[in-house]
């Protein structure tokens, strides 16, 4: 979401410290992977339109991805709008108004409660599909143990001409139900567990998304600030005031260091202020650019989504 903030990007999945060389946890961050891999390839602008995708399948190790990481963590601001709007050209030329702030307040308010809702569902379905997997177990065994004490009691019973034995209906009632579910030891709520899970995730994801907005109006406000406070100290040193320390005074003092020319100083400042203001048009452009993706598609397009889940959900189960 650095990269390609308001827009919902799957997680990858976590890393542990103690146990990542099991079979399970291998095999369960592969899927996660496959699955990572799987949704950023549906969308061109995160594996076709911008190399960061290429270039994270590319590292091989820990340590190439940690460089990788650092590499376009300290890109300006400015090349990653300009990679952005490239990307997603196509979505600012053909939204045509000015992003709804509103429509974002809500759905951020919306997802709020619903992730914290579907994290209840979530807990709720995992306590259901164990319990049900607990009730198919104990079904198997109860009708293997009826079908043991049916064998036992045939022969006592045959001797006395007793042929008819209903416990045997039982243990063969029991048996095909007992089949039954074995077919399906969760009773399908592992399906409704499964899409839990997923749903729970995509609102995760476009939670982060809104919030990387908000990381971004946080950044600009900070870099604002700054330029504001260089603004006023180069108009204070301008009418002859006092140059701010850069914390070399008493290496000056001490012969280490050269003294600065006043006027060098002063184009110092203001080259500082350019870089500064260069740097908040950037990311004032940068983070207009990601709410209008935001409002205009990745809001409708992610609820959309939802309701199609919600309907193949239903047809499984």
């Amino acid at each position: 979401t650095n990269h390609f903030p308001g827009i919902p990007v799957w997680p990858l999945p976590r890393k542990q410290a103690t146990g990542r060389f099991e079979t399970s946890f291998i095999e369960a961050r592969r899927a996660g992977l496959e699955v990572f891999l799987r949704h950023c390839l549906r969308r061109s602008q995160l594996c076709v339109d911008t190399p960061i995708l290429k270039k994270f399948m590319r590292a091989k190790t820990d340590e190439a991805f940690d460089l990788l990481k650092k590499e376009f963590d300290s890109r300006p601001p400015n090349v990653k709008c300009g990679e952005f709007k490239a990307a997603f050209a196509s979505d600012l030329r053909n939204s045509g108004i000015s992003p709804d702030d509103g429509k974002i307040t809500t759905c951020k308010a919306f997802l709020e409660a619903h992730t914290s809702q579907l994290r209840e569902l979530t807990d709720g379905l995992k306590e259901v599909t164990d319990a049900q997997r607990a009730v198919t177990k104990a079904v198997s065994s109860a009708a293997v143990k009826v079908s043991k004490l049916c064998e036992h009691e045939f022969e006592t019973l045959a001797s006395v001409g007793l042929a008819e034995n209903p416990r045997s209906e039982l243990a063969s009632g029991l048996r095909s139900q007992s089949r039954t579910l074995e077919s399906f030891p969760a009773m399908h709520y592992d399906t409704l567990l499964a899409a839990s899970e997923q749903e729970l995730l995509e609102a995760e994801a476009m939670q982060e998304a809104l919030e990387s907005l908000e990381a971004m109006q946080k950044e600009l406000s900070d870099v604002e600030g700054k330029v504001t406070n260089l603004e006023e100290t180069l108009i204070r040193v301008r009418a002859g005031g006092e140059i701010p320390s850069t914390g070399t005074g008493m290496a000056r003092m001490l012969g280490i260091s050269a003294p600065k020319d006043r006027d060098e100083r002063v184009r110092q400042m203001e080259a500082e202020l350019a870089e500064k203001q260069d740097e908040a048009a950037a990311l004032k452009d940068f983070r207009a650019a990601a709410r209008t993706v935001l409002a205009t598609r990745e809001i409708e397009t992610f609820l959309h989504a939802k309701v199609a889940e919600h309907r193949q959900t239903k047809q499984s189960f």
